[in-house]
């Protein structure tokens, strides 16, 4: 038995005192005595990953169903630079992240040895913490200093702040031997901060003051779903309307908390005078649409955050931090007040071919508790712009730097461990960035649906003045990056159920059943533009 081997045996022993209890390995040889380690113990279950890029947003999809930190574990050399995507989003998302990449010993860096680079600090600022690790030796001291390391370094990335930790661990060859595992004798608790009673009373009167009070609500985890008692009673409390994203956790409650299309109203003249708050509160971060930015601009802003406070515009009147459950509950705390705004009529739902038609249909079609996993760009803004229908869904997005890429792997991750029924909902483009992804929901037992709107290309850009301002070739070559392709053969390739839908109507049937599928809904370029146009149009014209 080794000194690396019990070094390893302790290393992981520590990460599963500190809550870890997924694990995402890719291939590798110097990550041996570390995956050894790791399948030494019963608690942890092992995800087999090819692509580390595609492993660390698979390892975010768990992150954000669970709330504790998964470990994505690899070799040494370019490996671990896959994950800086993941680890990006992780940091800005606020979620809790574990990286452990394998090293060489110090003896074979700066000398041309094979796999061999300077790993340490890899992610920059992007990791709330670094640990180097160092590589093993004899004595106990130094076995217990590496498992207080790991167990600190989980911690970390869950508490103050939470969000990815690397770690960086050296072995030497031999790296095969094994050891059996230890538990560690130390626990951690991770309190939740607790409202000042002052603040509380300042926002209670700020609030008093205002006769046209707004709950704003953006891009949220699942677990925030626990908060939807406390907020109706908040809303009940000051008569308030609730602008949500459907990123938000409240706008797909099954209650009708939050006010449907919200993105579209406040784009419209009709919309802004229905909701003309004199006082914003914002919970969490601020939706993303730019249509409540314009609206939002000039309001006062009370903020509150469990975290980072958002503020985008640096305009918030005030910010109270704590525990959002108990910041609602504290705020609640008031004299009932009869709203002071009216619902908004429904719209006629479209039953052409596009983006906002099919995100109607898609919502339609998902069974009440299932997951739905949003897309960037396109999907994200059909959702808030053209659905009307509500029911009881957990929203899974990437909202943290809204990029388009491992939308695939994330929502694999979260079926894995969730067991739940998930619906992806995302753009070709999105697609194509992580057709690697679509390896993670083979022998995926749990229903699971990726839509792919195909309009060939972004044409979220023919929504932004680039479009009226290039060459139409220009526009289709450089900016939509038009492609002509469709994803029968990905989806084969990977022996997926793959099924084209061609008309509103028949979508639903396609998304029924209990297989992995990739439902493939050709759209015209142009529609989603066409789309929303027509939209504000009837918006315009019903709610006046």
């Amino acid at each position: 038995m080794t000194a690396q081997a019990r070094w390893a045996a302790r290393i992981v022993g520590g990460l599963v005192a500190g809550g870890v209890r997924h694990v995402v390995a890719s291939p590798g040889s110097r990550s041996t005595p570390f995956l050894l380690a790791v399948l030494a113990r019963d608690e942890l279950t092992v995800h087999d990953v090819v692509d580390e890029r595609v492993a660390g947003f698979y390892a975010l999809g768990i992150a954000r169903v669970t709330e504790a930190p998964p470990l994505l574990l690899c070799t040494s050399g370019s490996a671990a630079g896959h994950y800086l995507p993941a680890v990006m989003e992780a940091s800005a998302a606020e979620l809790p992240l574990l990286v452990l990449s394998a090293d060489r010993p110090a003896e074979l860096h700066d000398l041309g040895a094979n796999q061999t680079t300077d790993q340490q600090h890899l992610f920059g600022v992007h990791a709330r913490a670094f640990f180097e690790l160092g590589a093993a030796a004899d004595g106990e001291e130094v076995l217990a200093g590496a498992e207080a390391r790991a167990l600190q370094a989980a911690t970390r990335a869950r508490y103050p702040w939470p969000g990815p930790v690397h770690l960086n661990a050296r072995a030497r060859k031999p790296l095969e031997e094994r050891a059996a595992p230890r538990d560690s004798s130390t626990r951690i608790f991770v309190p939740s901060a607790r409202p000042d009673p002052d603040g509380l009373a300042w926002a209670r009167a700020r609030l008093a003051r205002a006769r046209r009070p707004a709950v704003v609500m953006g891009p949220a985890p699942v677990r925030a779903r626990a908060l939807r008692p406390v907020l109706r009673r908040f809303l009940s409390a000051v008569g308030a309307p609730l602008i949500a994203d459907a990123t938000s956790q409240m706008r797909f409650t099954g209650e009708g908390l939050a006010v449907a299309r919200s993105a579209l109203a406040l784009r419209t003249e009709v919309g802004r005078r229905r909701f003309d708050a004199d006082l914003l509160v914002q919970v969490g971060a601020p939706p993303i649409d730019a249509g409540y930015a314009a609206w939002a601009k000039g309001r006062p802003r009370l903020v509150l955050s469990a975290g980072a406070p958002a503020d985008p515009g640096a305009s918030a009147e005030a910010f109270l931090l704590g525990d959002l459950g108990a910041l609602l509950e504290g705020l609640a705390e008031m004299p009932a007040r009869p709203p002071w705004w009216g619902p908004l009529p429904p719209l006629p739902g479209s039953r052409v071919l596009a983006p906002g038609a099919v995100a109607a249909a898609v919502v339609r079609a998902s069974a009440e508790g299932s997951i739905l996993a949003l897309g960037n760009s396109v999907a994200a803004r059909a959702i808030d712009r053209h659905v009307g229908e509500d029911r009881d869904l957990a929203v899974l997005h990437q909202r943290g730097l809204s990029g388009i890429d491992g939308l695939v792997a994330g929502a694999a991750g979260a079926a894995r461990v969730s067991g739940r029924p998930v619906t992806l909902l995302l753009g070709d483009l999105s697609l194509l960035h992580d057709l690697g992804g679509l390896a993670t929901l083979r022998g995926l037992r749990t229903p699971f649906r990726v839509v792919v709107v195909n309009d060939d290309g972004g044409r979220i850009f023919e929504q932004l003045p680039v479009y009226e301002r290039t060459s139409a070739p220009e526009f289709e070559r450089h900016f939509a990056m038009a492609h002509g392709l469709e994803f029968r053969a990905a989806a084969r390739f990977f022996g997926l159920d793959y099924r084209r839908v061609e008309a509103i109507d028949a979508i639903e049937d396609a998304l029924a059943g209990e297989d992995v599928r990739v439902v493939e809904v050709p759209v015209e370029p142009g529609a989603a533009r066409r789309e929303l146009v027509e939209a504000l149009g009837a918006a315009e014209a019903r709610w006046a």
